[in-house]
């Protein structure tokens, strides 16, 4: 998609209509959201439209896992404490997103305080099923093709369990082995052993359902 804005072929604009046309379609079912403020988007989108794209993520939508402060909406840890919570600021990660000119679509389901008690979301290839751990709402979200790109964080299984489980066997072993030889290097742990990750289809190697 960024390269059919850069070359002039797809209006940012347009792209965030997409993105807020299949959420309509699906996430009643898929329920990936927490925040998500169509009209928001579309004026970002209207704006990035003046825009000579110059950035690399020029026009892109994505989506935020909801431990990652954005000033663009709550950030509720995925529990009911912290409802409403508003931190005023947006994390480096957003930040440099929205630096490269990609635009927030909107906040992403998490477990509660990214640890094991789930939240709402379902795999969008089978929704009686899990869409796995603690990044749950960023998978199901690219993986039902509602929003290009999106955030979430790993320190031990919360983005590889929820790849997996939008992969089909073939696709797994592919990540598998991109997981062994690529992962670590190119995407260091902090001090405290949390990973930020992007998921994308081509991240994810899956297939909108």
């Amino acid at each position: 998609a960024a390269a059919e804005i850069a070359k002039g072929n797809l209006k940012p604009s347009e792209l965030v209509e997409a993105c807020v046309a299949r959420a309509a379609a699906v996430d009643r079912d898929v329920r990936a959201w927490v925040g998500f403020d169509p009209d928001k988007a579309r004026m970002a989108g209207r704006l990035a439209d003046t825009k000579p794209a110059t950035q690399a993520m020029h026009g892109i939508p994505f989506g935020v896992k909801d431990i990652i402060e954005t000033i663009d909406f709550p950030t509720g840890y995925g529990t009911p404490v912290y409802h409403g919570h508003h931190g005023g600021r947006d994390a480096a990660c957003v930040a440099l997103l929205k630096e490269a000119g990609a635009i927030v679509l909107g906040k992403v389901v998490t477990t509660e305080l990214a640890h094991f008690h789930p939240g709402k979301a379902r795999n969008p290839h089978a929704t009686t099923h899990t869409p796995g751990g603690s990044s749950s709402g960023s998978a199901a979200a690219v993986a039902a093709g509602m929003v290009p790109v999106a955030l979430g964080t790993q320190t031990t299984g919360s983005v590889l369990r929820p790849v997996l489980a939008h992969l089909d066997t073939e696709d797994r072993d592919r990540f598998s082995r991109y997981c062994r030889d690529r992962y670590r290097k190119a995407y260091p742990a902090g001090a405290d052993g949390t990973t930020t990750l992007p998921f994308s289809r081509f991240f994810m190697i899956a297939r909108a359902a």
